[in-house]
């Protein structure tokens, strides 16, 4: 029930390194172990954040180009053509993102690894009436593995019910209107007011290369980085951080990072 989204893996291929990592982490861990449940959605805390952060958030803007001078970030330059010029870079995104900005950027280095990566299938529906008050559920028995309620989790009307299935290379191929049809059947069973007559819309979604895989090869690459500069730091779940792609070690990586930044100030 927690392995397999956990590491987003089928259980069958799942090493066993990072399977018992995952498992002594959560449930034998020395550390004190921190449950929290949010007064608040996430949307809301973002939408804080940003009223005391607008000057400093760029939205809709990509970095189109890396310019390298020496051995550090000379600046980026965004979409729009602005220059933007820092004494650090840290960069949050995914591996293959990062690797994408250098080569266009005409870096030269090696970026031709390659993480092995497994995907996320999202389905959801939006229904007339609501079909449970509950906000989140884990399946067994079932092709469903967890559901959310959306609406009840961000406080609005919209009866938008979310399934997760992890580990989802099985439907990746198969028509979108074939795994509605699945999974509407599937969610009935559960809530029977999710059916077809109360069914407003929906929406499949395929996270072809949601997460990495836990293996030796992509261990290797967790352990370098695409490109070593003065003034340039990684972030995101994909550094070494010994926990699986998870939001843990974002957490953890971005911690990381801040603390070598403030370690390279004082120096």
């Amino acid at each position: 029930m927690f392995l397999k989204p956990a590491l987003n893996e089928k259980i069958e291929t799942i090493e066993t390194k990072p399977a018992l990592f995952v498992i002594k982490e959560t449930f034998f861990s020395k550390n004190p172990q921190i449950f929290g449940l949010p007064k608040v959605n996430l949307s809301t805390l973002w939408d804080n954040f940003e009223k005391s952060n607008s000057k400093n958030i760029l939205k809709k803007t990509i970095v189109k180009k890396v310019n390298v001078y020496k051995d550090q970030i000379k600046n980026i330059v965004l979409n729009n053509g602005k220059e933007l010029t820092a004494n650090n870079y840290i960069f949050a995104t995914q591996y293959s993102s990062i690797q994408k900005i250098f080569k266009d950027s005409n870096i030269k280095g090696n970026f031709k690894n390659k993480l092995e990566t497994s995907p996320i299938l999202g389905i959801h529906f939006w229904f007339k009436d609501k079909v449970t008050d509950d906000r989140y559920i884990a399946s067994v028995d079932s092709e469903i593995q967890w559901i959310f309620n959306i609406s009840k989790n961000h406080n609005n009307n919209e009866n938008h019910i979310v399934i997760s299935q992890s580990a989802s290379e099985k439907w990746m191929k198969m028509d979108k209107g074939e795994i509605k049809k699945i999974f509407l059947k599937e969610l009935n069973l559960i809530y029977p007011k999710a059916n077809q007559k109360n069914l407003k819309k929906f929406s499949i979604v395929k996270q072809r290369d949601a997460t990495f895989l836990c293996n030796e090869k992509n261990e290797l690459i967790r352990n370098s980085i695409p490109l070593d500069l003065k003034n340039i730091y990684y972030s995101g779940d994909w550094r070494n951080t010994s926990w699986p792609s998870t939001m843990e070690s974002a957490v953890i990586s971005g911690k990381d990072v801040s603390e070598s930044i403030l370690e390279s100030i004082k120096r």
